[in-house]
């Protein structure tokens, strides 16, 4: 068991032993992965009847007709590739964050990643064992924001505020909890704006078995239909990246993937920029 503090880290192909040595749970055994298969396709055909998906696929139309009103037809998304499903996370990548902000990215290890919930300071040692300070199948409906999570691609740069606000409005609309929403530009090429729509999920629980109520994040993911290929490929590079940490100086090696994906995405930001400049000025001349 890896309890002292100058304890090292494992990799992720020990991650499965040593959390049944720390929890007596089992990770291969097909029963948590059975669980997480059944709970999440479930929970996401019950997420699909929800007042505010049902209202988003009759908006998505109503949008785009009012943006092109606004922008001289200019379109705010391609209806036919926005999403009719609702996607979910699969056991191994829910399994590989979990070891990642268990481990990897923990700055408190061997502390567990939260404080505890009782009290305001550090987390005392008899409590380090405690499986809800640590993230497993056991909270990561809840905790994850990205079980349930889908993706709208718009047409131009302005069209993901544009279409980001109206989600938010129909969330504060339709859910009980309020939405809540990120523009993300990183500098390492990924640009997108965040939407988590709070649903109440009946369910089952993976430890007891037991029905219980979770509160779950739908996440929504606005970008552009160009940015959304660079997404794509941003995805590939870090898969590897999240289990090892990010190669060294990749900013000075042109002939690494990241070097030229991240690189690109921001080249791409930029462009898109001034296309929508440039779209708005011949309007402008247009008039």
């Amino acid at each position: 068991m890896v309890s002292e503090r100058n304890a090292d880290k494992p990799s992720y192909e020990e991650y499965s032993r040593w959390y049944y040595e720390k929890f007596l749970t089992d990770l291969e055994d097909g029963a948590a992965e059975r669980w997480h298969e059944q709970v999440t396709y479930a929970g996401a055909r019950r997420l699909e009847e929800s007042p505010f998906w049902q209202q988003l696929q009759k908006s998505l139309p109503e949008w785009d007709a009012t943006f092109r009103a606004e922008h001289e037809n200019y379109p705010l998304l391609e209806l036919a590739q926005q999403p009719q499903r609702i996607g979910t996370k699969s056991f191994e990548s829910a399994l590989t964050k979990a070891f990642r902000w268990n481990v990897l990215e923990n700055g408190r290890w061997p502390r567990p990643p939260r404080r505890s919930p009782s009290t305001a300071s550090d987390v005392a040692e008899d409590v380090l064992d405690d499986p809800g300070l640590w993230y497993g199948p056991h909270n990561w409906l809840a905790d994850f924001p990205d079980v349930f999570r889908v993706r709208l691609i718009t047409t131009y740069f302005d069209g993901v505020r544009y279409l980001s606000e109206k989600v938010r409005e129909l969330a504060h609309q339709t859910t009980s909890t309020p939405p809540k929403l990120q523009p993300r530009a990183s500098l390492d090429g990924y640009h997108a704006s965040h939407i988590w729509v709070y649903h109440d999920l009946n369910t089952f629980a993976y430890d007891t078995r037991d029905d219980v109520t979770v509160q779950v994040r739908l996440e929504i993911q606005v970008t552009t239909f160009m940015q959304a290929s660079i997404i794509n490929m941003l995805h590939r590079v870090y898969e590897g990246w999240r289990l090892t940490g990010p190669p060294r100086d990749w900013q000075w090696d042109h002939e690494n993937p990241a070097f030229s994906v991240n690189y690109l995405g921001n080249t791409l930001h930029y462009l898109e920029g001034m296309i929508v400049l440039a779209r708005d000025k011949e309007d402008l001349t247009n008039d």
